[in-house]
């Protein structure tokens, strides 16, 4: 795969996904006078649909210019939004002093300003953020539990995946749908990078959803399968999900190397089929290998954390 290309190609999507949210914008703004036009048949009624309209359309144009000017003083106020606390470059805490270092260093080698780093105190779990309009005023923000559970080098990981955000404009916009119903094909539904692979075994509705019960996941990746497919063959492959990991996250791993290093893969699952399932891990580059490790699910309907050594 050529990365660059790969690369054009994304960029053309997102403007592809801002036409349709302009689409929808103007779908809205003729539902709204489609309504008017049925409820009211008077002699003004065209009066009716151009106030309708105005009114609906200025409306959304406030809320999002609302929002432009409330964002536009940077990354800094998402951050604090999300209760995030600035770390200043005096901390005498040394895992902080350990975070700014990281970033300092990531900022050095990819010829960027250095960003301002936020730290959640509060949330347990592993998770950052890159988030802003611009890299000058862009900001990392991490979890406290990033901090505490991971080592240095995993932490470098970390920020070097946000780093990839900011200079590759992800912050300016998010690219999540609402979810798909009706699915029966390939293709990128409801989750960034997340892909979901279907080999004609039945339909299935993919969203996301935000009621999961988990404090530090209240997001997740739901698939819904609508219509089973009762006759699958032994050989037959079923659906999946597919994510792609930039080669660049894994650079610290040592893969290929005599200082390659042991990787843990670890994940939240719930389904209400208990049983045996299967992670496969596929290199494509180089010569191709796959690793395909085996888990139990033990009960339905219960989230469950599962760890692949």
């Amino acid at each position: 795969m050529d990365f660059f290309e790969a690369q054009d190609e994304a960029r053309k999507k997102t403007k592809w996904l801002v036409l349709w949210f302009v689409l929808a914008v103007i779908g809205v703004v003729v539902a709204v006078d489609l309504l008017a036009i049925a409820l009211y048949d008077g002699p003004n009624q065209i009066y009716i649909v151009i106030t309708a309209s105005v009114l609906t359309g200025g409306i959304m144009l406030a809320a999002s210019g609302y929002k432009t000017t409330q964002l536009s003083a940077g990354g800094s106020v998402v951050a604090e939004d999300l209760g995030g606390r600035l770390v200043m470059p005096g901390s005498a805490d040394f895992e902080e002093k350990r975070l700014l270092n990281i970033v300092s260093e990531m900022a050095l080698a990819s010829g960027m300003p250095v960003p301002q780093v936020y730290l959640l105190d509060h949330e347990e779990g592993i998770n950052a953020f890159a988030a802003g309009t611009e890299p000058s005023n862009a900001v990392i923000g991490v979890t406290r539990g990033c901090l505490q559970r991971l080592s240095r080098e995993e932490l470098s990981g970390v920020i070097a995946h946000e780093f990839s955000h900011i200079i590759n404009g992800d912050m300016r916009i998010a690219q999540r749908g609402t979810g798909a119903t009706g699915v029966t094909s390939n293709g990128y539904y409801a989750t960034d990078r997340m892909s979901f692979y279907e080999a004609n075994s039945g339909t299935y509705t993919v969203r996301q959803d935000s009621n999961s019960g988990l404090a530090e996941f209240p997001h997740y990746h739901h698939i819904i399968a609508t219509t089973a497919d009762t006759s699958l063959g032994s050989t037959e492959l079923v659906s999946g999900l597919f994510y792609k990991i930039e080669g660049s996250d894994l650079q610290h791993l040592g893969y290929g190397t005599s200082g390659a290093k042991h990787t843990t893969l670890s994940f939240w699952v719930r389904t209400n089929v208990p049983g045996d399932y299967t992670v496969s891990i596929y290199k494509t580059f180089g010569s191709a290998r796959v690793v395909a490790p085996i888990y139990t699910v033990e009960h339905a309907g219960v989230w469950q954390y599962v760890t692949l050594v």
